[in-house]
């Protein structure tokens, strides 16, 4: 009787774990794993000699359209003056809506105490499209900081 226990305890262990392995290959990570690929290829385009046309194929028609050779200047020189060097950007925040998924990046940078890289992804097709991109300096520290005090005072109340 304990030998059946020990079977049925192990196949029920096995079918929990493949199951729990199917969320793991799901299309939301499939698309996920398309946006990082997108955006990594996109900071490589802004903070080298990389081609735009590299990265274009990751772009909405709209976006494509916009962001030109001059564009990808334009920006790069706002990234250097304001912000600096970027490096070790990390998934901060994915937010997904029905159309669209938000991603916020925040990395290291030289000339302000963090970067913040938000990136807008169209979802309507079968791949999501980037459909916009904005870097900002940051000071995500602060921030924290006063989000607790803020969420302190509303402790109070």
């Amino acid at each position: 009787m304990t030998n059946m226990k020990k079977l049925i305890a192990l196949l029920v262990m096995v079918m929990s774990l493949g199951l729990s392995s199917l969320g793991l290959a799901s299309p939301a990570s499939d698309a996920l794993k398309t946006e990082e690929q997108a955006v990594d290829a996109v900071m490589k385009v802004l903070t080298s000699n990389t081609d735009l046309a590299t990265v274009e194929t990751y772009f909405t028609p709209e976006l494509k359209k916009n962001f030109t050779a001059a564009a990808l200047k334009t920006t790069k020189k706002n990234v250097e003056d304001q912000i600096g060097k970027i490096s070790d950007l990390k998934l901060y925040q994915l937010r997904r809506f029905d159309n669209a998924d938000e991603l916020v990046y925040v990395g290291k940078a030289n000339k302000s105490p963090n970067a913040r890289v938000v990136v807008i992804f169209d979802t309507k097709g079968r791949n999501p499209m980037m459909n916009g991109l904005v870097i900002m300096p940051a000071d995500i520290q602060k921030e924290i900081q006063q989000a607790q005090a803020a969420q302190q005072a509303k402790n109070k109340k």
